[in-house]
C-alpha cells in the first residue's frame, strides 16, 4: 500500500505515530536499526508525537526510549498491553486496573486443572508455574545450557532469567499487570472461552502467537490507552498512525486513522489487515512505510 492508496486528507490528519516493538519496530535481534531511529527522530523534530506501545514493561523500554530521544521530544510509552501510560519527559505515569490477588488465584486454578503454563513478571523477574514434567525439563535445560550462559539466544535467556515452579494448590503471586499462558492453541481457546463464560466482561485476552495468550483486566488495551492519551492531547484516533503485528494490536490497527499491519505479523492479524506493509520487521518495514507515506510533506 503506497501513499497513493491512502487519501491525502487522512495522511494530513496524522499527528501521533504509535509503534509496537516486538515483531514491528524491532528486528530479530531486538534492535531498532540506526536508519529507522534517525528517521523517527527527524519526524519528531518535524512535530510528530512518538509513542511506543508494547506488551513489555517500562524498564524494558528505556534503552529504546533513549535511542529515539523521546525525552527531548516529549514522547510517551504505553506498557504492559495498555496498563500504563508513561510520559517520558517528566517521568509521570497513569495506570488502569491490575489483576488482584484473588483474581489471579481464580485464574491459576483453571490453568492448573487444564495443565497450562502460566508466566508473569514480578518485581522485574519472570516467574512461571508449570506441570512437573515441564519443570524438570527446564531444570535439565538450564544445566545443559550452562556453557552458553552469556548467550542472548532467546531460549537460553528464557531459561536463565525465569524462575520456574511446579503447579501448587496455591501460587502466591501479588497484584499483576498481566499473565501470559503457554499451551496448545486448542487448550488456550478452551481456557479463554471458559474464563469468558465464568467471568463475563471482566478480562481481555490477547494472542501473542498461536501458542501464547495474555490476560488483562477488561479496561486494559493498547487501543483504550492510545485513545485516552489522544484525548489528553486534544486529539482522537483519526490523528494516529499505528504499526503492529499481533493480537494485542488488532483493535488499534482497526481503529487508528491509519493502521498498518506488518508483513511478518500473526496470521489471524494479517487476515484482518486494512493495510499490509511491503516489508517485514527484519527488512525495516516500518521505515519503508514511513517513507512511502511522505509525512514530511504534511508536517507544519
Amino acid at each position: 500500500m503506497t501513499k497513493l492508496s491512502i487519501e491525502k486528507q487522512q495522511i494530513s490528519k496524522i499527528k501521533v505515530i504509535v509503534c509496537d516493538l516486538d515483531g514491528t519496530l524491532l528486528n530479530h535481534r531486538k534492535q531498532i536499526t540506526e536508519a529507522t531511529a534517525q528517521y523517527l527522530i527527524q519526524l519528531q523534530e518535524a512535530g510528530y508525537r512518538l509513542v511506543l506501545a508494547s506488551g513489555r514493561f517500562y524498564y524494558e523500554l528505556t534503552g529504546y526510549i533513549e535511542q529515539l530521544k523521546m525525552k527531548k521530544f516529549d514522547g510517551y510509552a504505553i506498557c504492559a498491553n495498555g496498563l500504563e501510560i508513561h510520559r517520558v519527559k517528566d517521568d509521570t505515569m497513569q495506570s488502569f486496573d491490575y489483576l488482584s490477588e484473588t483474581e489471579i488465584q481464580d485464574i491459576l486454578s483453571y490453568t492448573r486443572n487444564m495443565h497450562i503454563t502460566a508466566y508473569a513478571n514480578i518485581h522485574q523477574i519472570y516467574h512461571a508455574v508449570c506441570n512437573p514434567w515441564l519443570y524438570y525439563a527446564t531444570k535439565a535445560g538450564t544445566f545443559l545450557s550452562k556453557p552458553f550462559s552469556k548467550s542472548n539466544f532467546y531460549p537460553f535467556r528464557l531459561l536463565r532469567e525465569t524462575d520456574f515452579q511446579k503447579h501448587q494448590t496455591k501460587t502466591n503471586w501479588p497484584v499483576l499487570a498481566k499473565i501470559c499462558f503457554f499451551s496448545s492453541h486448542y487448550k488456550l481457546e478452551r481456557f479463554k472461552q471458559t474464563i469468558q463464560h465464568d467471568f463475563p466482561h471482566q478480562y481481555n485476552f490477547y494472542y501473542i502467537n498461536r501458542f501464547a495468550i495474555e490476560i488483562v483486566k477488561s479496561n486494559v488495551g493498547k487501543c483504550y490507552a492510545v485513545e485516552h492519551l489522544c484525548k489528553s492531547l486534544s486529539l482522537d484516533l483519526s490523528n494516529v498512525l499505528f504499526f503492529g503485528d499481533s493480537g494485542n494490536d488488532e483493535e488499534l490497527l482497526a481503529s487508528a486513522g491509519i493502521g498498518i499491519t506488518m508483513k511478518n505479523g500473526f496470521y489471524q492479524t494479517k487476515r484482518k489487515a486494512r493495510i499490509l506493509s511491503y516489508k517485514t520487521n527484519q527488512q525495516e518495514g516500518v521505515l519503508d512505510m514511513l517513507e512511502k507515506l511522505e509525512l514530511f510533506d504534511q508536517s507544519n
